[in-house]
């Protein structure tokens, strides 16, 4: 526990503002992949009867896969600034075998899934 004095509570804070920053980073990034499925799809039907092209949209979809794993996987066990567990995922097992709907739930959480600590807390007591 941190001692009650100004300057480490102003570490806290300036902490968890970088960790904040890194996790609107990784969810921008995140999103900016998965919605990147778009384009690659009008690509994919756009090139369908050229055979030379193939080869190019195989890769360019096992790229969209691969990028959208660890921005995704990165997202979601980015670790919460209080307890250090993921905050939005409460254990690898339910994350892997949880349907879509539900995982997406879970990243739009108010809330850390194992301490409660509310989203964009400035501070150890929330606020």
């Amino acid at each position: 526990m941190l001692p009650n004095n100004s300057e480490a509570w102003g570490d806290v804070t300036d902490t968890y503002t970088a960790q904040w920053q890194e996790y609107r980073r990784r969810r921008r990034w995140a999103f900016a992949v998965a919605l990147g499925i778009g384009p690659l799809a009008a690509l994919l039907l756009g090139i369908d009867g050229h055979p030379w092209l193939e080869p190019v949209a195989a890769v360019l979809g096992l790229a969209w896969i691969g990028a959208a794993a660890v921005t995704g996987w990165r997202f979601g066990l980015w670790p919460c600034p209080r307890c250090g567990h993921p905050f939005c995922v409460t254990s690898l097992r339910d994350w892997f075998w949880s349907l879509a709907g539900d995982r997406l739930r879970a990243l739009l959480t108010s809330r850390c899934l194992h301490c409660g600590l509310p989203k964009w807390a400035s501070s150890e007591t929330g606020h």
